[in-house]
């Protein structure tokens, strides 16, 4: 799977504010819109993995598998 890791280390992993100044140093993150703090590493981190999540997907199978004949489905 491919993620996009841009902006990954100046998006903040808890309200998702994005800005340049929310990485004051190459080790610290802080949010200026919420202040939340965290290595800088690890906010990057839980971005992508947030990404990675978001972007998992979507696998539908038939019941009986997928030789089975399509029908309608009431739901």
């Amino acid at each position: 799977m491919t993620v996009d890791p841009r902006d990954a280390g100046r998006r903040c992993s808890s309200c998702g504010h994005v800005e340049k100044a929310n990485r004051r140093t190459q080790a610290r993150f802080r949010c200026r819109a919420c202040g939340y703090e965290l290595d800088a590493d690890l906010n990057a981190a839980e971005n992508i993995r947030w990404r990675a999540d978001v972007n998992q997907p979507i696998v539908v199978c038939r019941p009986g598998g997928l030789e089975a004949e399509p029908q309608a489905y009431t739901l």
